[in-house]
């Protein structure tokens, strides 16, 4: 398994969507250890550089490997407290973007999704690998 019990949550809290097997909920310190590298996301409401209402995360992904990974706004998703699951806007201020990072590097940036306006529990997701089920996920309270 490419879950790092170190890397998560041990007994996370339950949420809608959850696939105990494969998530990895995020210690207190919002990071994710899986597949050899470390992911920090914080989450807040924010409004975009084109002016939207916007839920972001600044996030934060270390490559622990010896070889190349890649990094991209499409393997984050967020989960709104009424169990709707959205997309990147691709409005953040400073994008993460996507690309390369050879191991031992570290990307910065933010990616943004459009603000539902909903009060409750989000689940953020990250999925580096549509072929692999493990998920990062975070739980934030917005209100």
């Amino acid at each position: 398994s490419a879950k790092s019990a170190s890397g998560c949550l041990a007994h996370p809290a339950k949420y809608a969507g959850q696939v105990a097997a494969t998530d990895c909920v995020a210690r207190a310190n919002n990071t994710v250890g899986m597949a050899n590298t470390i992911v920090k996301a914080t989450w807040s409401r924010s409004t975009s550089n084109l002016g939207t209402a916007s839920i972001c995360a600044t996030v934060s992904v270390k490559n622990n490997n010896k070889g190349s990974i890649s990094y991209n706004d499409l393997y984050w998703q967020l989960q709104t407290p009424s169990g709707k699951v959205e997309g990147t806007n691709f409005d953040a201020t400073n994008d993460l973007g996507s690309g390369g990072m050879v191991g031992g590097g570290i990307v910065t940036g933010n990616v943004c999704f459009d603000d539902p306006g909903q009060s409750g529990t989000y689940v953020g997701l990250y999925q580096p690998d549509s072929f692999n089920n493990n998920r990062g996920v975070w739980l934030f309270k917005l209100s």
